[in-house]
């Protein structure tokens, strides 16, 4: 078995679905502090790959389901994050109520598959045998998974 660090919050049913798929994942839940900190990591990752989409509506989805996280831990509207949202944002509000419809709509079906972040689920690492079709992933991308002893 080969161990990367992964090191990042995750969706509710994503562990489920790695453990069903033979990897070992070593998880914690985080507490309120380390959550919001995990979650504005999260937001800037979600809109780094936004941007890089080209504004795709699943990855402005996935923005939207890390920032309701967020204020559901009753963060204040005040928030530098909230500002960098209204920039980020310009661009799908410049494409009307229809485009920011579908973004609710893909956002509540990534939901529905993916899950929210209500279990505050933090992988540190993930283990994959040699046969483990992730295992070309977590190799391929060593600037996001290091690999450890």
């Amino acid at each position: 078995m080969r161990t990367f660090r992964y090191d990042k919050l995750v969706r509710d049913k994503i562990v489920p679905r790695m453990e069903a798929e033979g990897s070992h994942v070593k998880w914690r839940k985080l507490d309120d502090a380390e959550f919001e900190k995990a979650l504005r990591e999260k937001i800037k990752e979600e809109m780094a790959e936004a941007t890089a989409s080209g504004y795709e509506a699943s990855e402005v989805a996935d923005v939207h389901e890390a920032v309701d996280a967020l204020e559901r831990l009753g963060i204040s509207w005040n928030d530098p994050v909230y500002h960098a949202m209204d920039q980020f944002d310009s661009p799908v509000k410049r494409e009307g109520v229809s485009e920011v419809d579908r973004i609710e709509a893909e956002q509540e079906a990534r939901r529905a598959h993916l899950g929210g972040y209500l279990g505050r689920m933090f992988v540190e690492t993930v283990g994959v045998s040699r046969d483990n079709p992730w295992l070309e992933h977590y190799l391929g991308n060593p600037d996001r998974y290091t690999e450890v002893a």
